[in-house]
């Protein structure tokens, strides 16, 4: 794998990465809408994207694809 296909493979990462947490936040917003306090509820939602996604992870994935692609292209 070259550093080309491995900065693509990290955009990819990071794009996967913004749509679960795209979905997990209308779910808890739609859980928290509806009134409903159960922790119950909550767990489910907690287990169902676990890992919880962070945007922290797409921040520091297109990061490192950046730094990755001027390296090789400079």
């Amino acid at each position: 794998m070259d550093n080309l296909e491995f900065a693509l493979e990290l955009i990819r990462r990071a794009q996967h990465e913004r749509k679960r947490l795209d979905a997990y936040k209308a779910e808890i917003s739609k859980f928290y809408a509806s009134g409903s306090r159960s922790w119950e509820e909550r767990i489910k939602i907690e287990r169902k994207y676990s890992p919880t996604p962070r945007k922290a992870i797409v921040n520091d994935s297109l990061k490192m694809a950046r730094r990755i692609l001027s390296e090789e292209y400079v």
